[in-house]
């Protein structure tokens, strides 16, 4: 299961993917890795250029490797390009076996992996360009440096944003750019690249935007905005105990999915058949009965304040609800 959080908010600093396995094999010599990069994404850094992009960069693998990049998000919507070789990618609950010329496509709030069980043989490129949205029903602001019409922007807004297909077929001219964005990376200064980079990479969005009327595909069966962002964070309460263990309101629950209270309300009654603050309470019992399982000379007070209660009584209170029997009873149970 996913590992990780990824992005900041007002409430939260979220552990971006640091992609320390692939570190570790470019520094012994086992794979061919550059990358331009900011904050903890591997690579040289950006500093202020090209204002949005998060990772920039390919891998080349000659031969199969012992690690994989296991399930993680990105700060910012990630398109990758398989230009050789084979691999496994997975997204949510897809799996697919990508082969050359494909391009994938996945957002923020989307978990994915590459490699099962290893990464295999390939030259894979990807961008992680950052448009400011960390939920689905967050507008998205694309950096000034991409300059595509505001009409063709909307399209490729729309299609990034709505596509329900995570793997494409690509044609020559998506290869081509991706060759002209490494070897943009490749060059000694930071200097000669950007001006470079910023033509290849606005010339990819156009080619995708090709993509996108020459193989028209569904692009509308992602539930609603609203309601995918709720039940996008019911998961990630399930997901995270960093999430979990937050000192959650309903008011603060709602402003995390960029909600009103009535409406988050009445979404999460619809995603969950449970009100907000009893799935949460719900949520950390079920955490409870691991550590009472896993750590059995723990202090209930400290189980109750890594479970995010404030007080022990209140946890007792809560978990004598949910389980029909006190925290001090389930661990006798637990031992006889």
């Amino acid at each position: 299961m996913p590992k990780n959080l990824i992005f900041k908010s007002k409430d939260f600093i979220y552990r971006p993917d640091t992609c320390e396995l692939l570190v570790k094999a470019a520094e012994t010599g086992k794979i061919k890795f550059n990358a331009l990069a900011r904050g903890k994404y591997p690579g040289t850094k950006l500093g202020s250029k090209l204002p949005g992009i998060r990772s920039l960069g390919y891998w080349d693998a000659s031969y199969q490797q012992n690690w994989k990049l296991d399930w993680h998000r990105n700060e910012g919507v990630e398109i990758c390009f398989l230009e050789t070789g084979k691999l496994s990618f997975g997204v949510e609950d897809k799996q697919y076996q990508l082969k050359p010329g494909d391009l994938t496509l996945t957002r923020p709030w989307q978990s994915h992996y590459v490699g099962d069980p290893t990464i295999e043989a390939s030259r894979l490129h990807w961008i992680v360009l950052d448009v400011e949205v960390r939920r689905p029903n967050q507008p998205w602001k694309w950096p000034r440096w991409i300059i595509l019409t505001p009409e063709d922007l909307e399209k490729l807004t729309s299609f990034l944003k709505n596509s329900d297909t995570y793997v494409w077929p690509t044609s020559s001219a998506i290869r081509k750019c991706f060759q002209k964005i490494s070897h943009a990376i490749d060059l000694n200064k930071i200097d000669n690249k950007i001006s470079r980079l910023a033509i290849s990479i606005n010339e990819l969005f156009e080619c995708i935007l090709d993509m996108i009327h020459q193989q028209p595909k569904s692009i509308n069966s992602i539930p609603s905005d609203s309601l995918y962002a709720v039940e996008l964070f019911a998961k990630d309460l399930v997901l995270y105990n960093e999430y979990l263990t937050h000192p959650w309101t309903v008011e603060s629950m709602a402003k995390e999915c960029g909600l009103g209270v009535s409406q988050f309300r009445n979404h999460f009654k619809q995603v969950t058949n449970m009100t907000p603050m009893n799935y949460l309470n719900f949520q950390r019992i079920d955490l409870a009965k691991k550590m009472l399982l896993e750590s059995p000379k723990k202090s209930m007070t400290d189980i109750a304040f890594l479970c995010g209660f404030k007080t022990s009584q209140y946890f007792a209170t809560v978990f004598s609800q949910v389980s029909d029997c006190s925290p001090t009873e389930f661990r006798k149970k637990l031992k006889e």
